[in-house]
């Protein structure tokens, strides 16, 4: 997220005051095609969070771009508008190797990271060898922590948005292997 600082300013103006949905159901979706199974009992929560591309972290006071591959639907902007200013975002900041660290796993690791200054994705592995992860939350700042909770208009607004939004890659899938549209 230290890509902020390196921004056009006239690209720091435009992104300061925007958000996106955040959901790992739209992420699994668009990068797997894995799409979640709304019946209860499954993991499928329907939920996706509007967050600030810019966040200023609040122990530093240093604006951070908050993005990453579960961001879609800016409010305001069209899909493809959205899904290109996100894209470009996300290049920008992986393009300067400066800005990129990639961990060398060896066994024994541990790494933290403070997600509200950091950019992070797991990497492909081999599925054939044991990996073991262990995740935990030290503590949080409240405006972050209380996405999980958004109000009602708010949640409705982002189940909505991450509905179309599934309903869409879905389509554009099932086109591609001719299954939608009266393909056959």
């Amino acid at each position: 997220r230290a890509g902020f600082s390196c921004l056009a300013d006239d690209v720091k103006a435009r992104i300061r005051d925007l958000s996106a949905y955040h959901s790992t159901q739209y992420s699994q979706a668009h990068d797997l095609g894995h799409y979640p199974d709304p019946r209860p009992g499954s993991l499928y929560h329907g939920e996706a969070y509007l967050r600030p591309l810019v966040k200023v972290h609040p122990e530093t006071g240093v604006p951070n771009l908050f993005i990453g591959r579960h961001a879609f639907g800016i409010p305001g902007l069209s899909r493809d508008e959205s899904r290109a200013l996100l894209q470009d975002l996300v290049d920008f900041v992986v393009s300067d190797p400066a800005r990129v660290y990639q961990h060398q796993w060896r066994v024994g690791d541990t790494l933290l990271w403070d997600n509200r200054a950091l950019l992070h994705r797991a990497r492909p592995y081999d599925y054939a060898q044991p990996r073991v992860l262990i995740g935990t939350r030290v503590a949080g700042d409240v405006p972050s922590e209380l996405a999980y909770y958004p109000s009602d208009p708010e949640a409705e607004a982002g189940r909505g948005a991450l509905e179309r939004e599934l309903a869409v890659l879905r389509f554009s899938a099932e086109r591609a292997q001719g299954k939608g549209a009266g393909l056959a």
